[in-house]
């Protein structure tokens, strides 16, 4: 996708306009219907903000102009500073491996580890 957001402007237009449509009332139900649109939870946790540890790095990706287009677009949202919508961001994705599941899993994992260690 990020090779056809590079050489296809109407593409970036076009998905713009789509995910602008996803709305919401602020900044942070804005950003998470837009992530949750392009994202998988399995995709996302192999992303972070600046690349490291072998992440995918969101910072330099197309698809973050995309967003962040789309999040200005709404009329509720239209001042959001581009801090405001990386902050956003970067909590949407800090906290994927707790969605579908995840979380839950993990604290089942802890219980077991702490009875079979205590």
């Amino acid at each position: 996708m990020e090779d056809n957001l590079r050489s296809t402007p109407d593409l970036h237009k076009q998905l713009v306009n789509t995910l602008a449509l996803k709305g919401g009332m602020d900044v942070q139900e804005c950003v998470w219907r837009i992530m949750h649109g392009l994202f998988t939870n399995s995709l996302a946790r192999k992303v972070n903000m600046r690349g490291v540890n072998g992440k995918i790095g969101f910072l330099r990706l197309q698809i973050r102009d995309v967003v962040i287009a789309a999040v200005r677009r709404n009329r509720l949202t239209s001042e959001a500073t581009e801090k405001e919508i990386d902050a956003t961001i970067k909590r949407w994705i800090y906290l994927a491996p707790d969605r579908d599941g995840g979380r839950k899993e993990r604290m089942k994992n802890k219980v077991h580890e702490e009875s079979t260690t205590g």
